[in-house]
């Protein structure tokens, strides 16, 4: 449901969604973002909703790495508050981080979804995502991937 102070606003964001304004659409959300969270608070989970509306309509728009960054902080606020989409978040930023092509912002980001991704999501869970993401992170940076990049012991068995 809604709340009273903010339906005037998701409906300014919902019709120039329809009319495929994003340009409106993505104001209209900032506006939205802005008065939930003076009226609930930064954390709230109508707040929350409004941040992941931002993701999606930056990702429509072509914004990967705002919506990759909502997407991700999104992710952080969900796991500290037990709420689990906070996992479905992680995979909405691992999606579109992958879109991303400038090389600074890729890195950032990168390194920061394979933060969030250990601490949400473990390095046992979706193994082949952390690989793709050490990968690409190494491929933007140009140092190849340690064979103990996934915390094995560098030690050798030798005698």
């Amino acid at each position: 449901m809604i709340p009273p102070e903010l339906t005037d606003a998701v409906a300014q964001v919902a019709q120039a969604l329809e009319e495929g304004d994003l340009v409106t659409a993505k104001a209209a959300t900032r506006e939205l973002t802005y008065r939930s969270a003076h009226s609930f608070g930064p954390e709230h989970p109508h707040t929350l909703e409004t941040y992941a509306l931002d993701a999606y309509i930056s990702y429509l728009d072509g914004d990967q790495a705002r919506s990759t960054a909502a997407s991700l902080r999104l992710a952080r606020l969900r796991f500290s508050q037990s709420d689990a989409r906070a996992p479905e978040e992680v995979l909405r930023a691992f999606a579109t981080w992958e879109l991303l092509t400038a090389p600074h912002t890729t890195v950032r980001l990168g390194e920061e979804l394979l933060s969030v991704w250990t601490q949400i999501m473990g390095d046992a869970i979706g193994a082949a995502a952390v690989h793709t993401i050490r990968n690409r992170l190494s491929a933007f940076t140009h140092v190849p991937v340690s064979p103990f990049a996934n915390g094995a012991s560098e030690q050798s068995n030798a005698p």
